[in-house]
């Protein structure tokens, strides 16, 4: 016997905490909440190579300083067919997608790293809801479902995707809170 379906996921262990969290109600909406940049954090430290932020900024300035921009999306399909991994994939499918749209702004980059992170924490999601509905029931994999969407809903990314695009390292500046004091554990309520 298991701990809870959290244990046998297939992901990695800032995942596997955040799924926890999620399961167990007794961590409110906020601290599941706080494991989302962590867990994000660490896919992208994983998955995607900074030099890949940097081709894909300077293909953005060269088009916008030529003024030219049928090129670069022929450009950015290719940054695309030399990713090794769907995180990175989605970097480069995020900053088209910004691209057909009409940004050419310097946060161009920045909303390409938001929207590739929300799809990552989404996808996340789907795949631990499924998890839980082949290891445990119906409503348990949809409360966790929910109590995940919830906080990723409530998360700002903003300091996350400001420390990726300034190309700052992530994957300490956003580790989980350590809990180790008595006034750290669980929120009580007054009567």
């Amino acid at each position: 016997m298991t701990d809870g379906p959290h244990r046998t996921l297939p992901m990695r262990s800032a995942w596997k905490r955040f799924a926890y969290r999620a399961d167990n109600q007794i961590y409110s909406a906020e601290e599941v909440a706080e494991l989302v940049c962590p867990a994000l954090a660490s896919d992208w430290h994983s998955e995607v190579r900074p030099s890949l932020i940097n081709s894909a900024t300077l293909i953005l300035e060269e088009s916008a300083q030529q003024g030219l921009f049928e090129n670069e999306i022929d450009k950015i399909n290719r940054l695309r067919s030399s990713c090794d991994s769907p995180l990175a994939a989605a970097f480069c499918d995020a900053v088209k997608n910004v691209l057909i749209d009409g940004l050419r702004a310097p946060d161009t980059i920045e909303q390409a790293i938001k929207t590739s992170l929300v799809d990552r924490a989404l996808c996340q999601i789907r795949a631990v809801e499924e998890h839980y509905m082949r290891r445990s029931d119906r409503v348990r994999a949809l409360s966790v479902r929910l109590r995940l969407e919830e906080a990723v809903n409530c998360t700002s990314f903003d300091a996350l995707v400001k420390a990726i695009s300034n190309g700052l390292s992530i994957i300490k500046r956003f580790e989980p809170k350590v809990r180790n004091d008595l006034d750290d554990g669980v929120q009580l309520c007054a009567r």
